[in-house]
């Protein structure tokens, strides 16, 4: 029987399997100071080509309206700006620790991850209060605790559905809630407190007694996710609470059709990504 206590003891192990990638520390020192240059970042990604290529066709994406403009890692910098970079080279590294494999579920359970934080990222550029870079990862990541189980025993993973009883066959199987793990591997792995949270409180912002905008950004993209572009692999259950996170931000119907209509620009590009 899996126990939390035994995800913890697995996610803890993760950081000695060869699937760790070392550019992921790498990149973590990076993201983490303040002295750090461009010239850092440029040199970390431009090592590894894996990472650079997904790094442009990040930056080439509907979402920063950079499409095919953007030719190399100095260029990207130099066009979207170096903390924006450094998020994007963060959530890069750590979807290769769980890189999208042949399961049809798991690679559509990362374009939905992908769709999340192009809403994230979306919803942050009107609410100002929040970050368009932080939203974006804490979006991409905000179901790294599935795939932790679907590591740890995928069998189980594919019996547990995505609706209002999920959590409490999450807990039966695993222990513990999907967030729950997810904030663990992201404590785990060093990432920033605003990520972890939002990642911890995607499906209950109410109960985050920090970073509460973050965290409300990344639960309503989510909801907003399984409107406009379902799948069987999304969990983003539309609920009274975040209809009044909504309302708290102040995002206005035509920010959510504006946003919905990128999404559905940016859908193939998103596909694509993952081809």
């Amino acid at each position: 029987m899996i126990t939390s206590e035994g995800v913890r003891l697995f996610i803890k192990g993760l950081k000695d399997l060869p699937t760790l990638p070392s550019l992921f520390r790498k990149i973590l020192i990076i993201t983490k100071c303040d002295k750090s240059c461009a010239n850092d970042l440029y040199e970390m990604i431009s090592h590894d080509q894996a990472l650079a290529e997904k790094v442009l066709k990040v930056a080439n994406s509907p979402l920063f309206g950079l499409s095919g403009r953007v030719r190399d890692i100095r260029h990207a910098i130099m066009l979207m700006g170096f903390d924006r970079l450094k998020s994007i080279a963060l959530g890069m590294t750590v979807m290769n620790i769980f890189p999208p494999q042949s399961s049809f579920n798991i690679k559509n359970l990362w374009i939905h991850s992908y769709e999340v934080a192009f809403l994230a990222s979306s919803l942050s550029e009107v609410v100002f209060i929040t970050s368009p870079r932080e939203s974006f990862v804490s979006g991409l990541l905000h179901d790294i605790g599935r795939i932790v189980f679907y590591k740890m025993d995928s069998k189980r993973f594919y019996q547990i559905p995505t609706t209002e009883n999920m959590f409490e066959i999450e807990i039966e199987y695993y222990g513990c809630t999907h967030p729950e793990a997810g904030a663990w591997f992201l404590e785990q792995a060093g990432l920033p407190e605003e990520i972890i949270y939002s990642v911890r409180y995607h499906h209950s912002p109410s109960e985050s007694k920090q970073y509460h905008h973050a965290v409300s950004i990344s639960a309503i993209a989510e909801g907003l996710a399984r409107q406009y572009s379902p799948r069987i692999e999304d969990d983003g259950i539309w609920t009274d609470e975040l209809s009044a996170a909504l309302l708290a931000l102040s995002i206005k119907d035509e920010e959510r059709r504006f946003i919905a209509e990128r999404l559905y620009s940016a859908r193939i590009d998103i596909q694509r990504f993952f081809s």
